[in-house]
């Protein structure tokens, strides 16, 4: 087995928040304080923030796709893997390591899911894009042909809930290199060809891996890109063993969080590609087996089966981001940990993503460098207790004074009342809206331009000026 520290952490969603660490919360790391290996999203900088512990990297190995790196070179978003130790609170990395989970050609975006060679790319509001093709500014602007690096977790063998997108370049050059990890499918050794998702690879001009078969987990790398409807491997590999669940020991106390994956019960589920058991003795936090559903955030923690799979001693449950809003920020207050904007109080800790998309963009962005006045987007949620928390934060423009910018709320209708609807726990007006489309439903995605004057105080509406339905 690869891994052999006692306890291992995984933390692979930054929609669990509180319920994988906080700002200030407990370690995610060895329990509350101790060594081992976490493999999680990076949150921000200062030095390296993973799943709400900031990581001290000073002597720490960095590495890339298995290329020496700096801490420069990592970004918010991408999921990485770490070994360090923790007091619970602060840690130091002795190494971090990226891969990405595939870098390749788009052959479709469908209202942002993505087909990348042969596998399914889901995003959502906390999903971080960057782009080095000027003219592709957002996950909508992705195409067929287009070339991005895409991680985070696997919801199933297939499919990627992504934490970060980049856009790598406008048209697929032949001679530069593309991957993709998957387990093999429909192996004919006849024709040297397999299947990873629903992308055809052919291995002609390379050689499997040893026992590389039907179900093994490998990297396909290449330097042809897509012939044909095939993709020309130039090399096979296995990928983390060749299975993609978590390594360890019998017995091993093991903490894995992160979204469900795709098909579970209310006994067994996978997060990131290793099956949890349920059991009676499986102790629930902030809900119940019932609540076992697709994508939705949840802490595991228990031990591995002789089988290699996680029997759940305990199942907390987190929350994701129910909304989205583009606005100024009128107040920062580092000393409560919140920003306010349209007049609700946004509270920030180290789970937050903080991303810098100025014009002059700082890698170190934290609530200290945020200002009354910096335009932002914001992906957030209301907790049980009436609190805005904040999952994702970046800043677009750093303009003091100027509110020409529009002011958006995007995200789902929950409930309509009157001239009132609620997207995101917040309340809207929306009786200057004339007339209201028709297809303005509860259960309807909408994106509501916002009267940019008007502030949610004491739990007021916000005033709408226009609203658009996305689906």
């Amino acid at each position: 087995m690869k891994i052999t520290t006692r306890t291992l952490t995984i933390c692979v969603a930054t929609a669990l928040l509180s319920a994988c660490g906080g700002g200030g919360g407990s370690s995610n790391l060895a329990g509350v304080g101790g060594s081992g290996i976490t493999s999680g999203v990076i949150t921000g900088f200062g030095s390296v923030f993973v799943d709400g512990i900031e990581y001290n990297t000073a002597n720490a190995t960095i590495t890339m796709d298995g290329q020496p790196a700096t801490e420069q070179d990592l970004k918010v978003g991408m999921k990485v893997r770490l070994q360090g130790s923790t007091n619970g609170t602060t840690g130091t990395a002795t190494s971090i390591d990226f891969r990405d989970e595939v870098e390749g050609i788009v052959k479709s975006n469908s209202n942002g899911t993505l087909d990348v060679m042969g596998l399914t790319v889901q995003t959502d509001n906390t999903t971080e894009f960057s782009s080095k093709v000027a003219s592709i500014t957002s996950i909508a602007g992705i195409s067929q042909g287009n070339i991005v690096e895409v991680s985070g977790p696997r919801l199933d063998a297939t499919t990627i809930q992504a934490t970060r997108i980049e856009v790598k370049a406008q048209r697929y050059t032949r001679g530069n290199g593309v991957e993709v990890k998957g387990d093999i499918a429909n192996l004919d050794t006849t024709a040297q060809t397999f299947k990873i998702g629903s992308q055809t690879v052919d291995y002609s001009a390379t050689s499997l891996p040893a026992g590389a078969g039907n179900g093994t987990y490998v990297q396909v790398r290449s330097t042809q890109g897509l012939v044909g409807s095939h993709l020309v491997a130039s090399k096979v590999s296995l990928e983390d063993g060749g299975d993609m669940a978590v390594d360890g020991t019998e017995g091993e106390d093991i903490k894995l969080s992160g979204p469900v994956g795709n098909n579970p019960t209310s006994s067994r589920f996978t997060l990131d590609g290793t099956t949890v058991r349920v059991t009676s003795n499986t102790e629930f936090k902030n809900g119940s087996a019932s609540n076992l559903v697709a994508k939705t955030p949840v802490k595991v923690e228990g031990t591995l089966d002789a089988n290699g799979d996680l029997v759940a001693t305990e199942v907390k449950f987190g929350e994701k981001a129910k909304a989205e809003m583009r606005a100024h920020i009128s107040n920062v207050d580092p000393a409560q940990n919140r920003v306010t904007l349209m007049g609700l109080a946004m509270q920030v800790n180290n789970n937050t993503m903080k991303v810098d998309d100025s014009s002059s963009p700082d890698h170190y962005f934290n609530l200290t460098k945020m200002h009354s006045g910096d335009y932002v987007e914001v992906a957030f949620y209301k907790n049980g207790s009436g609190n805005w928390i904040a999952t994702k934060i970046k800043r677009i423009s750093v303009i003091s004074g100027n509110q020409n910018q529009p002011t958006t709320l995007e995200g789902t209708v929950t409930n309509m009342s009157g001239t009132t609807l609620t997207v995101g726990g917040v309340n809207v007006d929306v009786s200057n809206v004339t007339p209201l489309p028709s297809n303005v439903t509860t259960n309807k995605d909408v994106t509501i331009t916002l009267a940019s004057s008007n502030t949610a105080n004491n739990g007021s509406p916000l005033l709408a000026t226009k609203i658009n339905v996305n689906n």
